[in-house]
């Protein structure tokens, strides 16, 4: 995996030995979801979506094992299926604070392989974009065994 930093944009590139259909389902189907999202220390309660241009999504996790439930939610701005995922991203009641970020995911098939490519930008601070680097590379690491497994 490569995580890149300029200013306070994210970008992390991962690699998965699967077609880019699964990694698409895996990044957007809510009972998916729960299955990858946030790092392994914690769990995801509640996941909502409605995968169309001007659809919302969000999901409830909290630390494990008994942590403050906390939110993110947000819009999806371009959805093309098994290619990319453009979608805004906002923390309500985290320490990451309220302000809204852009997501944009990216999917291209190599071989048996699919790169996806996560551009998360518009963090106020490098402090937030530091702190999502930790949970997206956390969350990658579990898409992998979630996509080798469903492969």
């Amino acid at each position: 995996m490569q995580a890149t930093t300029t200013g306070h944009t994210l970008e992390l590139r991962r690699r998965y030995r699967a077609p880019a259909s699964l990694v698409f389902q895996a990044l957007t189907d809510p009972g998916m979801l729960p299955e990858w999202f946030g790092p392994s220390t914690h769990e995801v309660l509640y996941v909502q979506v409605d995968l169309r241009v001007g659809g919302r999504y969000k999901i409830t996790m909290r630390k494990k094992p008994d942590g403050d439930p906390f939110h993110v939610s947000g819009e999806y701005i371009e959805v093309q299926p098994d290619r990319r995922l453009v979608y805004t991203w906002a923390w309500s009641n985290h320490a990451m604070g309220p302000n809204e970020s852009r997501v944009t995911m990216d999917l291209s098939e190599l071989g048996e392989e699919t790169e996806l490519v996560l551009t998360h930008e518009l963090f106020a601070t490098a402090q937030e974009r530091d702190g999502h680097n930790q949970g997206w590379s956390a969350s990658f690491d579990r898409l992998q065994a979630l996509v080798n497994e469903r492969d």
